[in-house]
This record gives structure tokens, C-alpha cells and sequence, in this order.
């Protein structure tokens, strides 16, 4: 990237404002997303946790300020160079109608080849590494309508990364879910950062979850960042009652020691 200079690894936000149209969500926002860790963000609807991720993922233009991918502004790369480096799965992802697993999961190398130039065996190799992290090699000939809520998730984060990215960005990756597939698509995502020290930043909206998987969490309101820190810094009585006017009660867990909550209450019901 010749003429950038490079600032920092990981992802630094500075000075972001962005948004729908005329209707601004996040204004002037800064913040560091440490490379090689499991960040969270965090936050009630409409605090600006998709609005962060979209942005990031240069699904929306930023207003104002910038994004700097280890160092380089994203809005330098090319699209199908910025795909070699960051894989982003959105909510609710659709794909072409009687798609199979492995066809679904082989897209993932596109960003890799000239034109629509066919997979060769070096791609092939990593199709089949990344059936076998997710657990799907024996799924790979089914196609996605006929997989579970779990088994489909596990086929599309296989599709990142068969794109072979430092970075990956997951928008409420366990929306639908129940608890054992959150536990599992979760467990999956950590295991990958522990192996292969992806970065991985994705918006969950349950707590415990994230309190137990995250490095780092981002606590959202209104736009603006209400904490940034480990676990144990930002799931806090306080922030929590700040960020989604709940009051709390809080744990640690003694084998993980992270933070959790027990029971909590909405303010303005109890106050009412």
C-alpha cells in the first residue's frame, strides 16, 4: 500500500461518524479494537452496534473520520482486497436457493482467485480444512434449507474462513439460537481465535455470553461508547444500569472468572 503509513495493528477507529442517509447513529467516535482477541460490543437496539460493525466492514460509508485496518484506511484496499483480509458474516445471511455446504463454503476463496477462475488443489485444501474446524465434513453434500438453526451458522463461519483473513466480523452470529447453539457457535469462535489468533468483533446481545467469551468488551449507548475494557471492567452494576436501565446483580464465576449477571429488573418498571 504504498504511500500509507502504518500506525498500529488492529483495528483504530478515529473520529467516526456515520449513519442512514441524513439520520447520524454514531457521531465522533473513537476507539482501539486489540488484534489477535475476541471483542464484543455490546448495547440495547438502536445503541449502534450494527451501525459500528457495517461501518467497519465498509457496508456503510463513514460521514466522517476513519478505519484503519493494521495501520491502512479500509477505504484504500480494493473490495476483493479488503476481502483477503477482513471476513464479515451479517445477520440472518442469505445464499442462492438449493446451495450446498461445501458450494457455499468453497465461495469463500473467490476473493483469492483472477475473475471466476476454478478452485485449484491449494484451495481445495483449505475448503476442506475449514468442513473439518466447523464440523461439517459429513454435511458438505446437504444443502442449507435442510440444516439446523447451529449447523447452518457453523456452515456460513466456514465460509469466512475459507477466505483466510487475519480478521473476522460476526453481527449477532447467535440471533435464533437456543442456549447448547450458542454454546456451540461460541466455543467455535474461541477455539479458532485461540489457534489461530484471529481477530474475531461481533455484537452479541447476550450478556453472560459475552462476559464469558469476550478479551474485550465495547458497551454502546446512543451511539457513543458508555465503557470499552476486559469482561470484568465494563459488566459492572453501574455500566449495565447505564446502558440498558437495569439494575443488576452481579457475580464472578469462580472457574472462569469472569463476570455475570444473576437477576435484574428494568428501572422504569420498577419505578413506575
Amino acid at each position: 500500500m504504498k504511500g500509507m503509513t502504518v500506525m498500529s495493528d488492529g483495528i483504530v477507529i478515529k473520529n467516526l461518524t456515520s449513519g442512514y442517509e441524513d439520520n447520524l447513529i454514531i457521531e465522533e467516535l473513537n476507539v482501539a479494537i486489540p488484534k489477535g482477541k475476541i471483542t464484543v460490543v455490546i448495547g440495547a437496539n438502536g445503541s449502534g452496534k450494527s451501525t459500528l460493525l457495517k461501518t467497519i466492514a465498509r457496508v456503510l460509508k463513514p460521514k466522517k473520520g476513519e478505519i484503519l485496518l493494521d495501520g491502512f484506511n479500509v477505504h484504500q484496499y480494493s473490495s476483493k482486497n479488503i476481502a483477503k483480509l477482513m471476513a464479515v458474516l451479517p445477520q440472518g445471511p442469505k445464499a442462492p436457493s438449493g446451495l450446498t455446504v461445501e458450494e457455499l463454503v468453497a465461495y469463500g476463496r473467490f476473493p483469492h482467485k483472477k475473475g471466476f477462475g476454478a478452485l485449484d488443489v491449494s484451495d481445495r485444501e483449505v475448503v476442506e480444512e475449514a468442513l473439518d474446524i466447523c464440523g461439517m465434513k459429513e454435511l458438505r453434500d446437504r444443502t442449507l434449507a435442510n440444516l439446523s438453526g447451529g449447523q447452518h451458522q457453523r456452515a456460513w463461519i466456514a465460509m469466512t474462513l475459507c477466505q483466510k483473513t487475519d480478521f473476522i466480523l460476526l453481527d449477532e452470529p447467535t440471533t435464533y439460537l437456543d442456549l447448547a447453539h450458542q454454546l456451540e457457535i461460541l466455543t467455535l469462535l474461541a477455539k479458532l481465535n485461540q489457534k489461530e489468533a484471529r481477530t474475531i468483533v461481533m455484537v452479541l446481545h447476550e450478556l453472560n455470553m459475552a462476559s464469558r467469551f469476550a478479551d474485550y468488551i465495547i458497551g454502546m449507548k446512543e451511539g457513543k461508547i458508555v465503557a470499552k475494557g476486559p469482561p470484568v471492567n465494563v459488566i459492572t452494576s453501574e455500566n449495565l444500569r447505564q446502558i440498558y436501565q437495569i439494575e443488576a446483580e452481579i457475580m464472578i464465576d469462580e472457574k472462569t472468572q469472569k463476570p455475570f449477571y444473576l437477576t435484574y429488573e428494568n428501572i422504569s418498571l420498577r419505578n413506575s
